[in-house]
């Protein structure tokens, strides 16, 4: 598939993702431009109807992704519906964007008063050293990273999401591949090279995990068929418990990999069946909040009054003051 016929499939699904995501927002074009050293796609978007009476903002955005063949084949998004996936997210991480006022261009006051931090908060995981050149070294236990931004680039983010939080989860790789985080679009994204766009590094993990579920509609990559529990640890042996743990970690990856992008609704799904398998101490409040970070990192904080009915549904379980504190910055034990 060239790319006219990629995008013109793209072209087919988006609208459907955007609206089964959020019934408010249109999709108008979907067109690729040249205003970066590498090909973007640009989507227009805007709200369906009038907009409340307490709505500031513009009713229409425009949302960006890359589009080169071998970025989306670097990221695993050689395919219309991943591909498509993606989007969706960036549209509405754009349209959650509207209401706000245009951000002006930091003043050079802010940009000296911004940089300390980010160097405080690096300090936090290592020994940093910044070189002058748009680059900053930070030492972690056993490797080094690189941060390719600039002062003007980092005042641009601004503050962080949470400003009292003094933990360093925010600055972390994922992957022991991921040694640079690159400004990109207004934000650091993790990548396995310096140049841009970034790269996540995680191709091979979705494309596993996209073939188990052609094979097999339940996801059955797991040891045990779904919703089916695993061995007592007393009735096997210890290779037996060695195969089984290897299993559990390698499930654990895939599941990970694959769920990012994907619709609360898939990955929940994907929950249960690894649930039946590896983790039957999973409650049903467990999946729901899971599948939503897992789904999207910053879900939370993208859609707040779906966040304040789901900690209120399950306020029998759980503190909905904690269930809200938990997904706007979700932690998971092992």
């Amino acid at each position: 598939m060239d790319d006219d016929e990629f995008l013109d499939e793209v072209r087919r699904l988006l609208p459907g993702l955007v609206a089964a995501e959020d019934p408010a927002l249109e999709v108008l074009e979907v067109v690729v431009v040249d205003d970066r050293p590498w090909p973007r796609v640009a989507v227009s978007f805007r709200l369906r109807g009038s907009p409340p009476a307490w709505w500031r903002g513009p009713t229409s955005g425009v949302a960006h992704a890359p589009f080169g063949a071998d970025w989306r084949e670097l990221m695993a998004f050689d395919v219309p519906e991943d591909y498509a996936r993606m989007l969706e997210d960036e549209v509405t991480r754009a349209a959650m964007r509207l209401p706000g006022a245009p951000t002006p261009p930091p003043t050079a006051e802010q940009v000296r008063e911004r940089w300390p931090w980010l160097l405080e908060r690096l300090a936090l995981s290592g020994p940093v050293v910044d070189q002058g050149d748009g680059r900053l070294r930070v030492t972690y236990d056993d490797r080094e990273v690189t941060v390719v931004v600039t002062p003007e680039e980092w005042a641009r983010i601004a503050e962080p999401y949470d400003e009292l939080a003094d933990d360093p989860q925010d600055f972390h790789p994922q992957r022991d591949e991921q040694r640079f985080l690159v400004f990109h679009e207004d934000r650091l994204t993790w990548s396995v090279r310096e140049q841009l766009p970034p790269v996540h590094g995680l191709a091979d993990l979705i494309r596993r995990g996209r073939e188990a579920r052609a094979q097999d509609s339940s996801t059955g990559w797991f040891a045990y068929a779904p919703l089916e529990s695993p061995p007592r640890v007393e009735e096997r042996d210890d290779e037996a418990a060695r195969s089984h743990a290897e299993a559990h970690a390698e499930a654990h990856d895939e599941l990970w990999a694959s769920a990012r992008g994907r619709s609360v609704a898939e990955v929940e799904e994907m929950l249960r069946d690894f649930a039946g398998t590896f983790a039957p101490y999973l409650r049903d409040i467990d999946v729901a909040f899971s599948a939503r970070v897992m789904s999207d990192p910053r879900w939370g904080r993208k859609h707040p009054v779906a966040a304040v009915r789901l900690a209120w549904a399950h306020r029998d379980e759980r503190s909905p003051y904690r269930s809200l504190r938990w997904l706007w910055r979700p932690r998971f034990a092992g």
